[in-house]
């Protein structure tokens, strides 16, 4: 057994500047160009730009290099491009952009930064912060994970691995040789990475973990502190000291950067991680004008690094620092102006890394907020005092254990710990990994989390409860709810089959006594799309979503908020209007097709009769809706629409089949727009699917010229007379796809459909639509089905 030493904790070596120069870090523009290699400054030179010439012979102390070194150039591009594939939100800057210098002198780097903030080429500049640790993939190694907890000495003291509302009872998840617990949870099957300075690798309850430190130097004032880190993440299930949260993980190394750079570091941990694993970052930011600690991510480089990490699946964990600041007020310069980054509050200020962030609380209960910095950007929380772990020195002691860990030091290293359990049974149980924005969802969630004493002043999240969320002696921790984009979607992304077909948004004239019963499973009506009236002036009508849950546990209290927007081919969130939010209580698992709650729109804000688009988005603390600002650039629209299982639209009209002897004797009429996405202009094509017996006749008709159009004319007491229209016969079955195009962004193109369908082949149902594709990939669909006569209500039937 090892000594119980006690080491006591130094603030002053917490607060030491690790570098006696001053590190300027440069962004230049995306596409500057500039060659991605050291001594940059002799390319820059020949550009001849008089501002660079300046500062170059009369500034430059150093040479202008690449501040990510950790990985070749081409590597860095691979991750990137990867990451961009996996994550549909991921909008990266050019990573190979950013450079660094050093001076001497802190005034000679201020006024180097005000020049180059005067450089056409230069995003932005600025000084890099000091660090201070946040404390006041590669083959298993074998290991015993069953495995009775009983034999390390100091494990009845780490109150923080005991039962909710101690601690996080990771004691529920350990798997023991009796079939208790959970297969997965010690942290099987997950790959681990500790980022800070120093550790003592060969610590009596380390060494069995085979670590290495993968980069960086290693810095001996400061194994402490990562030893303590590893101590409580995944100290081994042996006969000394302590145990750690996740003991069994699969690998477990470190990355320092003592010697280099924060981003370099992260770049080093990107390349020996893959999705789900988890990188623990064990620093914090010291402003050098004495402003306070802050998470790491406020320096953009560090945020711009760890948001590839998380793109690329990666489970990051961050420590929101120890300065008792309110984050949701801090600021930095973008554009000329203050702008609130980690404030969760401002969305279009807001930057969301998708790290864990870590803030900290007591360890007694009532659990109040101690050093913490706090605000909506902190996740949720932990011990920040009292965390009994490995310890060592300066000298590499290997048997020493302390019980002053604190800080978000060690509150991260404690979620650290919890996020590899969740993702290790995850892996086990359900063989999947959650996303960084998923699993931070889960432990998140107070639902399934112990508040702090006071959480409206102390706003640091929850400490996660795992026996919460693992629910029982089974997986139960992740719903996946789903509305269908047509009849046979089935949950899985990217989704396939045809879009905008939804049959579970369901527009009904009067609201149905019992939805369940009329709509949902067993109903008979499962896989109908044509269900739903109408909609016409002077009504209010109810509209009921049907949700499924694949999941492993009942989904509860399901937000359902449904839009609705003009016919159009391509419905963009700029279209949509807000008609109502009601809450589904509970969704099964297994599949259960279950009915929201009614919503009703009242007939005061209905247009008028029509056709609309219906568009269903769904939501809870587990599985998250995606906010609106998420649709509102192309290529996230484009990703979204296939890649989310969260929203469906609802394009489907059911029309009747005989024209309107009033507006046509000879055709019916079947108005839509055609639409440009917002931001930019984009060549689309337009297609028309008709399934319609023979004989029928099918036209195309535009306010403005299209490829193929002729004007069309009508008769007129002067003649013929010019329409405003322009159209097209296409064929009655089929397909007739127009030439691609320019849309203009914004555009909003008028354009209807006339169908006329032989008399005598009106009694059966039939089928048109319009699709439009962008790059040989569906983007959008209109479909109308035509049928004489409409059926009756769907209110009146379900209730006979």
């Amino acid at each position: 057994m090892g000594k119980r030493q006690k080491k006591a904790a130094d603030p002053a070596a917490d607060n030491k500047i690790e570098e006696s120069f001053f590190r300027i870090i440069i962004k230049f523009v995306d596409d500057a160009a500039i060659p991605f290699e050291n001594g940059a400054e002799c390319y820059i030179r020949k550009l001849g730009y008089p501002l660079w010439s300046d500062f170059i012979e009369h500034r430059l102390e150093a040479g202008l290099d690449p501040l990510l070194q950790a990985i070749p150039q081409k590597q860095v591009l691979a991750y990137v491009a990867t990451a961009k594939g996996l994550d549909p939100a991921y909008s990266p800057p050019n990573l190979l952009a950013y450079f660094t210098t050093v001076y001497a002198q802190e005034q000679d780097a201020e006024a180097s930064i005000a020049h180059l903030q005067k450089c056409p080429l230069v995003e932005f500049a600025y000084i890099d912060q000091p660090s201070s640790d946040s404390s006041t993939a590669d083959p298993p190694f074998q290991r015993n994970c069953y495995r009775e907890p009983t034999g390390n000495p100091h494990y009845p003291d780490q109150g923080y691995l005991s039962p909710a509302p101690i601690g996080i009872d990771c004691e529920f998840t350990w798997p023991r040789s009796n079939g208790d617990g959970l297969l997965g949870g010690s942290g099987e099957g997950i790959n681990f990475i500790d980022l800070e300075r120093g550790w003592t690798l060969d610590h009596e309850d380390l060494v069995a973990l085979q670590a290495r430190r993968l980069y960086g130097d290693n810095r001996d004032d400061s194994n402490y502190h990562g030893t303590r880190a590893l101590g409580v993440v995944c100290a081994d299930n042996n006969d000394c000291g302590c145990i750690g949260i996740a003991y069994c993980l699969n690998s477990v190394n470190v990355v320092s950067y003592y010697g280099t750079t924060r981003p370099d570091a992260i770049l080093a941990a990107i390349s020996h991680l893959g999705p789900g694993d988890v990188l623990l970052l064990e620093a914090e930011i010291n402003l050098r004008d004495g402003g306070g600690k802050y998470p790491i991510e406020i320096l953009r480089a560090e945020f711009d690094l760890i948001r590839l990490a998380t793109a690329l699946q990666i489970i990051v964990i961050e420590a929101a620092g120890n300065g008792s600041n309110d984050l949701d007020a801090y600021t930095t310069t973008i554009d000329g102006r203050p702008t609130h980054i980690l404030n969760r509050d401002i969305p279009a200020e807001f930057r969301d890394s998708l790290a864990i962030m870590v803030g900290m609380a007591k360890s007694a209960v009532p659990r109040y907020r101690k050093t913490s910095n706090y605000g909506s950007r902190v996740d949720c929380f932990a011990w920040g005092e009292n965390v009994w772990t490995c310890d060592s020195n300066a000298a590499g002691a290997t048997d020493m254990y302390t019980e002053t860990f604190r800080g978000t030091s060690s509150a991260s290293a404690i979620i650290a710990g919890a996020a590899a359990v969740v993702q290790g049974v995850a892996v086990a149980k359900i063989q999947m990994r959650f996303s960084p924005r998923r699993l931070r969802a889960i432990l998140s969630c107070p639902c399934t989390g112990t508040p702090s004493a006071d959480p409206p002043v102390d706003r640091i999240g929850v400490m996660p409860d795992l026996r919460k969320i693992m629910r029982g002696p089974g997986l139960n921790i992740a719903p996946d709810i789903y509305v269908r984009d047509n009849i046979g979607d089935t949950g899985e992304t990217p989704h396939q089959g045809t879009l905008s077909s939804s049959p579970d948004i369901i527009a009904v004239r009067s609201p149905i006594a019992d939805p369940q019963a009329a709509l949902g499973e067993g109903s008979g009506t499962e896989n109908r799309k044509d269900l739903g009236d109408p909609i016409h002036a002077g009504h209010d009508y109810s509209l009921y979503v049907r949700i499924r849950n694949r999941g492993g546990t009942e989904a509860r209290n399901v937000s359902v908020t449904v839009y609705w927007s003009e016919a159009s081919t391509l419905v963009t969130s700029d279209l949509w209007t807000l008609i109502g939010t009601t809450v589904a209580p509970a969704v099964p698992a297994g599949g259960i097709l279950t009915v929201s709650p009614s919503i009703t729109w009242p007939q005061a804000e209905i247009p008028g009769a029509g056709h609309y688009c219906f568009v269903a988005i769904i939501g809870n603390t587990m599985d998250p809706a995606p906010a609106l600002a998420d649709f509102r650039t192309w290529e996230l629209y484009r990703r979204y629409i296939r890649d989310n299982n969260n929203v469906a639209w609802r394009n489907f009209n059911v029309v009747d089949s005989e024209p309107d002897p009033v507006i046509d004797p000879d055709y019916i009429l079947l108005a839509f727009v055609a639409t440009g996405f917002p931001d930019l202009q984009r060549n689309m094509q337009l297609s028309i699917v008709s399934r319609l017996p023979p004989q029928s006749i099918v036209h195309l008709d535009s306010l403005s010229a299209f490829d193929g159009a002729k004007p069309l004319y009508e008769s007129t007491a002067e003649g013929a007379q010019k329409t405003g229209w322009w159209g097209m016969q296409v064929n009655y079955a089929g397909a007739t796809s127009l030439a691609t195009e320019v849309f203009e962004a914004g555009a909003k193109r008028a354009m209807r459909l006339r169908v006329n369908i032989p008399a005598d082949a009106r009694k059966h149902a039939y089928e048109i639509s319009v699709r439009q594709s962008y790059s040989d990939t569906e983007i959008g669909r209109i479909t109308w089905r035509l049928q004489s006569p409409l059926p009756d209500a769907i209110s009146t039937k379900v209730v006979k």
